[in-house]
């Protein structure tokens, strides 16, 4: 019972300190978002190139193949939407890292802004 306390105790205080704040990232706003990501383009190197144009528009590549898109932000987030929906992601950054996080997932994906 005393391990199951301890480890109820300390796995939450583990994940706190991976998270992207405790790595020198720094959460964006939905206005910092626009600033950061309008007229420039983000890459995770090998799966895709997203090109974010101040009209909402998203151009580039994803898994080989071209794609058109459209972006926004809300207060908190950046949204991209499709034929298939929309996805909206918490963005971290740090320099040109970028960390997006998906809903209150812990799923991220990590990228640069160049």
């Amino acid at each position: 019972m005393r391990w199951l306390l301890l480890a109820c105790l300390v796995l939450p205080l583990a994940g706190a300190q991976a998270g992207p704040r405790n790595q020198g990232y720094r959460h964006l706003n939905g206005t910092e978002i626009r600033e950061a990501l309008a007229g420039h383009t983000l890459s995770d190197g090998a799966h895709f190139t997203f090109h974010y144009l101040a009209s909402g528009e998203l151009e580039g590549s994803s898994a080989g193949h071209m794609i058109a898109r459209t972006w926004t932000t809300t207060d908190e987030e950046l949204c991209v939407s499709d034929s298939n929906g929309q996805v909206c992601y918490d963005v971290w950054i740090k320099g040109k890292a970028v960390k997006l996080f998906i809903g209150e997932d812990d799923i991220s994906i990590d990228c640069r802004l160049d």
